[in-house]
């Protein structure tokens, strides 16, 4: 520590990667309060230039950075809407290194009981109110994931000490109770579309036999279908989804796993 031909007190120190690093003040205390946070940081592992990241600034540049080049548009997608809805809004004013597990698992609680910020004249005021859709078991688990992954990166690079994600649990949620068709629904259905020829109306009839999913469905071509053997073959399936900074764009695909291409039996009412 020194004192410089203007007047100003420095000391230098080195960070947790190695970095020189200068810190100033008028007085010889103020330095010593500022060196000794500095090095507090280095001892925790905690890199200088995390140090000055906001929790939005920094999701933002992971999502653009470390997230979108390895991951499918629809998934970068459910990321975006993940960071620029939720998270990003939530914490927009607290520092990285100041991120606690207190603070998110609040936020995961939050989330699951459908919280939806509250506006005053116009702008959100960072309060969350039970006021939303709650979150399903699936939601909240896709959330804590992007938290994390952003979280875990933020630790490898220096910007925090550890991720504060791993000390989070998921709240227990209520499953909706899953609403089948009976018998004799099913048989009005079937007399219902069969009254109706057209595209829809097969269309419905095929996923009521076949169970596809709307994705897998509206992929299918003639090439799929074997009346002579009576089956449908699964190779692909089709989404519309809304890319940021693209807007809408219609995605073609293989299934995400090796059961996904399947092959169904037909029955004699659908051939």
């Amino acid at each position: 520590m020194y004192k410089r031909k203007d007047g100003l007190w420095c000391a230098e120190y080195t960070d947790a990667i190695g970095k020189r690093r200068y810190v100033y003040g008028k007085t010889q205390r103020v330095v010593k309060e500022k060196l000794k946070g500095g090095i507090r940081e280095a001892d925790a592992g905690i890199n200088v230039d995390g140090a000055r990241l906001t929790v939005a600034k920094w999701f933002v540049e992971w999502l653009a950075v470390y997230a979108k080049p390895h991951i499918q548009p629809a998934t970068y997608a459910n990321y975006h809407r993940s960071v620029h809805m939720r998270i990003v809004p939530r914490f927009a004013n607290v520092m990285l290194k100041d991120l606690r597990p207190d603070m998110l698992q609040r936020f995961i609680n939050d989330m699951a009981e459908g919280g939806k910020l509250e506006s005053v004249n116009g702008n959100t005021s960072g309060e969350y109110a039970p006021s939303g859709k709650p979150m399903g078991p699936r939601t909240l688990q896709h959330l804590k994931s992007v938290l994390s992954m952003a979280m875990c990166k933020a630790a490898d690079l220096g910007y925090v000490a550890r991720n504060p994600v791993t000390s989070v649990k998921l709240p227990r949620v209520q499953k909706n109770e899953v609403q089948i068709l009976t018998i004799d629904d099913q048989r009005k259905l079937e007399t219902a579309l069969m009254n109706h020829r057209n595209h829809l109306a097969f269309a419905l009839l095929l996923d009521l036999y076949t169970g596809l999913r709307a994705g897998e469905l509206i992929a299918l071509k003639w090439e799929d279908i074997d009346l002579d053997k009576a089956e449908l073959h699964v190779r692909r399936s089709r989404s519309h989804i809304q890319v940021p900074g693209q807007g809408g764009v219609t995605i073609t695909k293989g299934p995400k796993t090796a059961s996904g291409m399947r092959t169904i039996p037909l029955t004699s009412l659908v051939c």
